[in-house]
């Protein structure tokens, strides 16, 4: 059976094998790396406020494959690697590139999410194969997020600057449902009713998650959740199902809607009203990935012959990213109040490189690389999109 992940602008195929579920608590183990070791808090381990220092290590040989996120720190995390088997979670800091260990016996680990604090979500393989939510916790500890009762494995794919961990539980049939996961306590998000599964892309930092909810017929529909309450958003006109992928600070929600057809549109949504971002000149389809608290939101636009863009929405057009030289597709997965986007360039083989772009400029994202992020300047930069500034509605997490 086959897993999709569509909470970082990339659709990720996961197998998922036979395996019970880890769900009771057990001692901390340790897993050597190239520069000492580290500790591993089992899943019902509430995070400790000093522990064991997590060393990350350069990796040489592997290079950044995808970039997940970027924070407002400029701090970039995502896989790297050679090929999918040895994909492993990175962290890229003032042009140093380190590898985030994995839980013990890994074989497969990715970033998805990192706070401002530097608290970094993603996933990990255990040493049998099953896929569990992980936490590496501002550097120093490794947490084993577990799953949901019934479930086997799960995936965490976003963090806010509070601690709480957002993502989805899954089984081997087809259970899966989102949760929250905080102070070492997972809860199971639930589904709007009739529907069977969901999944939480994204938490804000007043505790706002953005996500989606599908039925038994596979139609997904783009949900919020705040305080234990589940609210569709619904969709554009004209489409029939949708995904919200991010939700900023100031409560822009971003995402994709779906028609029957096959059409799919990137979407941004405001106090309930959609708005409709179109493709670039040219394309069929397009997806929103990623939002600022300034209101840019960057994804994908896509022709006819499947060529992919990368593109930024300034408020009024969607603007093209360009391309890395050897390069014929790009997707932006997120971009940050600086202005810095990150995403994945990829070439005709199938090869795959992280990028960052900034001020018109992209390069390939690689170790040792000290290009400054800086601000874009006025005479450069397009205007930000005038947006509300946040009210009572925002601090109470109200929308």
């Amino acid at each position: 059976m086959k897993r999709f992940v569509i909470g970082t602008g990339f659709i990720v195929a996961l197998s998922v094998t036979g395996a019970n579920a880890f769900r009771q608590a057990a001692p901390a183990a340790t897993q050597a790396t190239a520069s000492g070791t580290f500790q591993v808090v089992r899943e019902t381990a509430p995070p400790a406020k000093a522990g064991a220092s997590l060393r990350t290590h350069e990796a040489p040989g592997l290079f950044p494959k995808s970039a997940s996120v970027v924070s407002d720190r400029n701090v970039i995390v995502g896989a790297l690697g050679t090929d999918f088997t040895n994909d492993q979670a990175f962290i890229y800091q003032n042009g140093t590139l380190r590898n985030l260990p994995g839980l013990p016996g890994s074989t497969f680990s990715t970033a998805y999410g990192i706070s401002f604090f530097g608290d970094v979500v993603g996933c990990s393989r255990d040493a049998n194969g099953q896929s569990r939510a992980v936490l590496w916790q501002r550097g120093t500890r490794l947490h084993n997020l577990g799953v949901l009762p019934e479930d086997s494995q799960s995936i965490a794919l976003s963090v806010n600057n509070i601690g709480h961990v957002v993502g989805y539980s899954f089984s081997e049939t087809s259970r899966q449902h989102a949760f929250l996961w905080f102070r070492g306590k997972m809860t199971d998000l639930g589904v709007l009713p009739g529907h069977i599964a969901s999944q939480a892309n994204w938490v804000n930092n007043s505790g706002l998650i953005a996500g989606w909810s599908r039925d038994g017929d596979g139609n997904p529909t783009a949900v919020l959740w705040q305080g234990g309450k589940i609210q569709s958003l619904g969709t554009l006109p004209g489409f029939t199902g949708s995904v919200a992928q991010a939700v900023s600070n100031r409560g822009h929600v971003v995402g994709t809607a779906y028609a029957e057809d096959g059409r799919q549109r990137a979407f941004r949504w405001y106090r309930g009203r959609f708005q409709d971002l179109g493709t670039l000149p040219g394309d069929l389809t397009s997806q929103a990935n990623g939002v600022n608290d300034q209101g840019y939101v960057v994804g994908w636009s896509r022709d006819a012959n499947f060529v992919i863009r990368g593109f930024v929405w300034d408020g009024r057009r969607l603007r093209d990213l360009g391309v890395l030289p050897g390069d014929t597709r790009v997707q932006a997965s997120s971009i940050n109040r600086l202005g810095c986007v990150v995403g994945t360039s990829g070439d005709e083989f199938g090869g795959h490189h992280a990028f960052v772009w900034q001020n018109g400029s992209m390069r390939r994202l690689s170790s040792g690389d000290r290009h400054s992020f800086r601000a874009p300047s006025s005479a450069a930069a397009t205007p930000a999109p005038q947006f509300p500034r946040p009210g009572k509605w925002w601090l109470r997490g109200t929308y």
